[in-house]
């Protein structure tokens, strides 16, 4: 089993069909981003080491730092498993792949069964294998641990 396990949760859809002039992830719900929710939930499981937020496709870096902020607000030790934001693209399997290659670049930065010299693309890295990815739409607030788990 994989030392690391990574949460992707994709928050990078329009919201359109909510009509609230804004990304449904990020509609409040609660007194905090819909978004909030499951990144808590993730960032607060035990089995989850480190977590991405895809956010969405027109939005500015400083923007998504900003948003970044307030989801991780409120996490205090485990806001160390979240590790950023990427954009996301212009449906659910470019933002899945955006965030996919976000998160390689991190994981062979790290060092964490990359070299330097490894392959671009993840699949041919024998490291790769040991990776485990979980993805969530953000949309879906409400994740308990034993679906984590």
């Amino acid at each position: 089993m994989s030392e690391r396990c990574w949460a992707l949760i994709l928050a990078a859809g329009a919201g359109e069909r909510l009509g609230h002039g804004r990304p449904k992830a990020f509609t409040p719900l609660g007194g905090r981003p819909l978004a909030s929710w499951s990144v808590r939930a993730f960032a607060r499981h035990g089995a989850i080491t480190d977590l991405l937020v895809v956010m969405p496709p027109d939005w500015e870096s400083s923007l998504a730092n900003q948003m970044l902020d307030i989801l991780a607000d409120g996490l205090e030790d485990d806001a160390v498993k979240v590790r950023g934001a990427v954009t996301g693209g212009a449906r659910r399997q470019d933002s899945v792949r955006l965030g996919l290659e976000a998160l390689w670049e991190i994981v062979a930065h790290d060092g964490a069964g990359a070299s330097a010299a490894s392959p671009a693309d993840p699949a041919e890295h024998p490291e790769a294998r040991d990776l485990l990815v979980l993805v969530h739409d953000a949309a879906r607030p409400i994740v308990p641990a034993r679906v984590i788990d």
